[in-house]
């Protein structure tokens, strides 16, 4: 009788009582809109289980997003200027990209960092001095993050994950000593397609050179350059008070590593205890707005055509020859319709009947 009353008692105080959840700091690079929604799955289950989240988002955005319930974003809008950000924006037209220019956006993370510390320093402040028992950042550009995190571990203790939101790039599996081979997979930025016959072939000794000179940009450019900028006193991470910054020191130090892509399955590829894989982003399928589904289902159209776009893609600096061609070739399918998204809206004159600009990604909706 004595045990049951016990048990009956222990189970009463823990539905009365509340336990209590983490403060947790989760953070991205300077407008990195695409990563910061890589991780709003996480967030979303890490609130719904009662830990409070701070999500620090530094974007060229009209307002916060709103993420829910125990969910506070901390917004610094980025005007859109020129400088970095207008050259990387017009270079995705001009240039290929390719481990050359590998550490532009770090460089351009650095700038934006002098700038909103100057704007913004009573909510940096209160940042950095509040009680946080985890910080989740992105692997990927984000020099104000690398240096919460790092001032937070380093003066307080506070344990960091590393959250990789895209395929890793060669310097960040070099500075984990993953062990990685240079020429078993294409790199990231290889070089992109000549021809739909044309792949990598790890066999050929022309394409292991071409992935070879990628790889050693990526390597050159962020671990002695964008290493050298930081660790100099240019760099804004002396303002946060971290000094000698060291790619390796930042990934060895991490608590873990989070990785949302597959990255086994096209090449074989060293494994490690402290890289764990979170993909549980797939919500169910939800039915396509109305206007949409009239869109799609015209008795006119013998099909549809989804283009998609990434949201650092900014047609403003597109130019016109590019836009026509781009455009042309849809407008001869003409018996189709077509939706295409992140376009923005000095474009339009380009737009046929036959196209649908929408600026929300139709990931999760039945097509």
């Amino acid at each position: 009788m004595l045990f049951s009353s016990s048990v009956v008692f222990v189970l009463f105080f823990l539905l009365i009582s509340q336990s209590n959840g983490a403060r947790i700091l989760v953070t991205g690079a300077v407008d990195s809109g695409t990563h910061i929604g890589s991780m709003v799955p996480m967030v979303k289950r890490l609130a719904s289980s009662g830990h409070q989240i701070v999500v620090l988002e530094i974007a060229t955005l009209k307002k916060a997003r709103n993420l829910g319930t125990n969910v506070t974003v901390l917004f610094i809008p980025v005007p859109e200027d020129g400088g970095i950000a207008a050259s990387l924006s017009a270079s995705m037209f001009r240039v290929v990209s390719n481990g050359r220019i590998l550490h532009l956006p770090y460089l351009f993370g650095d700038q934006k960092v002098h700038e909103y510390i100057l704007s913004h320093a009573p909510m940096l402040r209160s940042l950095l001095n509040t009680a946080f028992d985890l910080v989740i950042l992105d692997e990927l550009f984000g020099v104000h993050s690398f240096a919460i995190a790092l001032h937070l571990n380093r003066h307080y203790g506070v344990p960091y994950i590393i959250y990789s939101t895209t395929m890793m790039i060669q310097s960040s599996a070099y500075s984990l000593a993953l062990g990685r081979n240079f020429v078993s997979e294409p790199n990231l930025l290889t070089s992109p397609p000549a021809s739909s016959g044309d792949k990598y072939d790890p066999t050929n000794i022309l394409d292991r050179l071409d992935n070879l000179n990628t790889v050693a940009w990526d390597l050159f450019r962020v671990k002695l350059h964008v290493e050298s900028h930081l660790r100099s006193a240019l760099s804004s991470l002396r303002l946060f008070c971290v000094p000698n910054f060291a790619f390796s020191d930042f990934f060895s130090k991490a608590s873990f590593v989070f990785a949302d892509y597959l990255d086994r399955v096209p090449a074989p590829l060293a494994e490690s205890p402290s890289i764990l894989p979170v993909s549980s982003n797939c919500g169910r399928a939800r039915p396509l707005p109305s206007d949409l589904a009239n869109f799609v289902s015209h008795f006119s159209s013998k099909g549809t055509i989804y283009v998609a776009f990434g949201t650092n893609l900014q047609w403003r600096y597109a130019p016109k020859g590019i836009l026509n061609a781009f455009f042309g070739a849809l407008n001869r399918l003409c018996r189709h319709s077509h939706k295409t998204r992140h376009l923005g809206s000095s474009i339009r004159c380009f737009v046929s009947p036959g196209h649908k600009i929408v600026h929300f990604p139709l990931r999760t909706q039945k097509l």
